[in-house]
């Protein structure tokens, strides 16, 4: 892996790491939705940077997910009910707070 590769590796971790660490401050507070929010968004992080040691990347986080099983799910360095379980679950609790969030604005 040459050198910028490996800064973009590390950068991801700590960003998960931080992200994470702001997760836990916001359950802390009882605000359930924002530490599902940044919960999602640490594992999303860690997974960028498990992405960029094969040389990959994508914008979009569905990308991401299909990627990541692609790479390391399906080919069996990875249990499907482990880590990519939790991230489906987040994502889907994620997408559930924020369309309780939008149901509940009113135009």
């Amino acid at each position: 892996m040459n050198s910028q590769l490996q800064l973009l590796v590390r950068y991801r971790l700590a960003e998960a790491k931080e992200t994470i660490e702001e997760a836990k401050l916001l359950l802390e507070y009882i605000a359930f939705r924002g530490s599902i929010n940044r919960s999602y968004y640490a594992m999303l992080y860690a997974l960028l940077g498990l992405l960029a040691t094969r040389g990959l990347g994508t914008s979009k986080h569905s990308g991401v997910i299909s990627l990541f099983d692609r790479e390391f799910v399906k080919t069996g360095l990875l249990q499907r009910t482990s880590l990519a379980a939790c991230i489906v679950l987040s994502m889907n609790g994620r997408l559930m707070t924020t369309a309780k969030c939008y149901s509940q604005i009113r135009v």
